[in-house]
């Protein structure tokens, strides 16, 4: 799980490429953010200016892109002058991406921002005075709006220690201090959809420090996963639980009866598609949603 580069066939540019490094100093921390991308064409330049329009001065910005076929390798060539560093070259998925990403940065915190989602005004700043006051090597975590796209429906996501629930701080939340990932190697990719999981369940069994940032920083967009989608993920949760606490510890049964009731709501959500027709499925989507979030939703 080292943070390695493959040694692949590349296309590059930015402006680390030209020779412009930016470094991290006492006075002014640097701060990374990492996008992967992979034929993100539709909601990329969203993502690119809510990074370039942070309030921080001291930010590094680097794109992974795994070959994109669609258009995604326009959009990052015309804001070049802007980016850090950007790759495009096939690799392994999201995690592979990711793992590029954390071994090219430079900053003393790494964010990870995925090119379907966007960062609230301030959230850089927010993350680098919060490790300036604290000084700690750890994760800094906010809170998320996680956007329903299918249903128009937007919520807040507190973020929390729960594990057992599953990601309860996603990673796109979280700014993580470079110590860390040198400290826990970087994200496993065995698993395809629940690695940033792993890392989190590591980190949190590693005794790594997590601080608080109490404030929402980014915005989740969330097309609809497919029920498969869903199965495989909560495996692999279960997996990571069972061989981290063990078959008959809290966390694992705890989940078990938690995934137990998520994918029944899935499977009651499906037969009222199929008996009643998709208008009423998705009117029923939305009930469950507002009410079993104690958030506020729009």
């Amino acid at each position: 799980m080292k943070c390695t580069t493959p040694e692949n066939e590349t296309v590059t540019g930015g402006g680390r490429s030209r020779g412009a490094m930016k470094h991290d100093t006492p006075d002014m921390s640097l701060v990374s953010v990492i996008t992967v991308v992979r034929n993100g064409a539709a909601h990329l330049r969203e993502t690119i200016e809510s990074v370039l329009g942070q309030s921080w001065p001291n930010t590094e910005f680097i794109i992974i892109d795994g070959a994109s076929t669609d258009g995604t390798l326009d959009i990052i060539r015309s804001y070049d002058r802007y980016i850090d560093y950007w790759v495009s070259e096939p690799d392994n998925g999201i995690f592979d991406a990711m793992n590029k990403g954390i071994a090219l940065a430079r900053g003393a915190l790494i964010g990870l921002l995925n090119a379907d989602d966007w960062y609230e005004a301030g959230a850089l700043e927010t993350a680098a005075t919060a490790y300036r006051s604290e000084k700690k090597q750890g994760i800094y975590f906010g809170d998320k709006f996680l956007v329903h796209v299918d249903l128009g429906l937007k919520y807040e996501f507190r973020g929390s220690l729960e594990f057992w629930r599953g990601m309860t701080i996603c990673h796109q939340a979280m700014f993580v201090h470079r110590e860390v990932y040198d400290r826990l190697g970087c994200y496993d990719q065995a698993y395809r959809l629940a690695a940033d999981f792993d890392f989190f369940v590591r980190a949190v069994r590693g005794g790594i420090p997590f601080i608080r940032l109490d404030r929402f920083v980014v915005n989740f967009r969330d097309d609809g996963a497919s029920a498969q989608s869903l199965l495989q993920g909560n495996r692999e949760i279960s997996t990571i639980l069972r061989s981290e606490y063990g078959l008959w510890s809290g966390p694992y049964l705890k989940n078990l009866l938690l995934t137990s009731y998520n994918l029944t709501a899935v499977a009651v959500s499906q037969l009222i598609g199929r008996m009643l027709g998709s208008r009423v499925q998705q009117w029923a989507r939305r009930c469950y949603y507002r009410l079993s979030r104690g958030d506020h939703a729009e």
